[in-house]
């Protein structure tokens, strides 16, 4: 909620439906009967595949780093060993 509250259309459209000139309020029942734009159905499915792919990618490299990070300890324990042996 906190993201779409500060979106400059739903603060003139709030603002339409204010009172008050220093501080301005608007009333809850005004405020809940505001419209929110959203993007349509398709476009919620097109965000939500691109969002699927790069968390996948995100971790697959997390994976990576993993096996990477895994791989340079046994080294650096295999190099003390053969150091202090």
């Amino acid at each position: 909620m906190k993201g779409w509250v500060h979106h400059d259309e739903i603060i003139q459209r709030a603002a339409a439906c204010s009172y008050g000139s220093k501080m301005p309020r608007i009333e809850w029942d005004s405020f809940k009967t505001l419209d929110v734009p959203a993007p349509t159905p398709s476009e919620q499915r097109t965000i939500a595949d691109y969002l699927e792919h790069e968390t996948a990618e995100i971790d697959a490299f997390i994976a990576d780093l993993r096996r990477v990070t895994a791989l340079t300890d046994l080294r650096l324990e295999a190099s003390l060993t053969t150091l202090l042996s």
